[in-house]
Formats: structure tokens, C-alpha cells, sequence
């Protein structure tokens, strides 16, 4: 039954990470910023704006924690968690 529950978490997780992954990729499209400065943790104004507007979308209606988030976005979970309270 563990098993189970596990096989499921990592079904989900999976298609939720798929999911984060599109919507990055066409956040940076429309924004005009590469992934990979995305990810590397820039910080240019137009890239930590892209940043936070990602990390509250994928948070908020995806459902990805906050460790999650980080690291498909590049930088810490503090990080995420002080832009959600902005």
C-alpha cells in the first residue's frame, strides 16, 4: 500500500514538473528571456520580475511546493517564499 502511495506521488509529481516545464518554457518566450538565465538566478530586473510571476503561478495554481519551485526555477526556497509575500 506504501508502494502504491509512492508510485502515485511520482505519477503526479512528474506530470506536475511536465507541466511547470511548459509553462516556463513559454513565460521566457513571450518575455523574450533565455531559460537559462531564468534558471541561473539572474538578477535583471526584467528576469526577477519573469521570476516572481512564474514562482506565484506555479505555487498558487499549479500546486508545486516552495523546494520545487526553486529549483525549477534556479534559485533558493527562501527566495520563492520572500516573493510570494510580496
Amino acid at each position: 500500500m506504501i508502494r502504491e502511495a509512492g508510485e502515485r506521488e511520482k505519477r503526479l509529481l512528474a506530470g506536475r514538473s511536465k507541466e511547470v516545464r511548459g509553462l516556463v518554457e513559454a513565460a521566457c518566450r513571450s518575455a523574450k528571456v533565455s531559460i537559462k538565465e531564468l534558471r541561473a538566478g539572474s538578477r535583471r530586473t526584467g528576469v526577477s520580475r519573469l521570476r516572481n510571476q512564474l514562482a506565484c503561478r506555479i505555487v498558487e495554481e499549479v500546486g508545486l511546493s516552495l523546494a520545487d519551485t526553486a529549483r525549477e526555477l534556479g534559485v533558493s526556497t527562501s527566495a520563492i517564499c520572500r516573493s510570494l509575500s510580496r
